[in-house]
């Protein structure tokens, strides 16, 4: 019975792992690049009908997968989930695109705005701090403007080699 028990608890361990394995780097970006990680997500949240993603990836030319496009794929994500939790928005764009060794990625919802230095100085609401914080380590700059009643933009610029 303790044996059992131990083989439960490694299945349970292994599951976890896979599946926390997955939402850093799922295997669509790993296999087919970020364009299409993308898309795929963005398509899931339009059939959802709670927004309507409008989606450009035509300008981003980069192939291979880098740690880079990891950040990026956390940080649509973590954008698009902010603005259907707090923002009522019903339109978002989202452009990405690359030139040389250059990547940015422009994201604009139609919500409600808010106060972007209040939001960051707050303890709660980490993720706008997430991506602020994962695109420094990567050396990337992220440019986060809004008010309120106007939406919210934001700018990643970031190198990769």
């Amino acid at each position: 019975e303790a044996i059992q028990s131990v083989d439960d608890l490694v299945d349970k361990a292994i599951a976890s792992t896979r599946e926390i394995s997955n939402n850093i780097m799922p295997s669509i970006l790993r296999d087919f690049g970020l364009p299409a990680a993308v898309k795929d997500f963005c398509n899931y949240i339009n059939n959802t009908k709670s927004v309507s993603i409008k989606l450009d990836t035509t300008q981003y030319l980069l192939t291979g997968t880098r740690i880079e496009e990891t950040v990026l794929f956390q940080s649509i994500k973590e954008l698009v989930n902010n603005s259907l939790k707090h923002s009522q928005a019903k339109n978002i764009e989202i452009f990405l695109e690359s030139h040389d060794n250059q990547v940015n990625l422009y994201f604009k919802d139609d919500g409600i705005g808010f106060d972007v230095e209040e939001k960051l100085q707050q303890p709660t609401g980490l993720g706008l701090n997430n991506i602020v914080n994962k695109v420094k380590t990567i050396n990337g700059i992220s440019l986060i403007k809004s008010r309120e009643g106007e939406g919210m933009s934001v700018l990643i610029t970031l190198y990769v080699k």
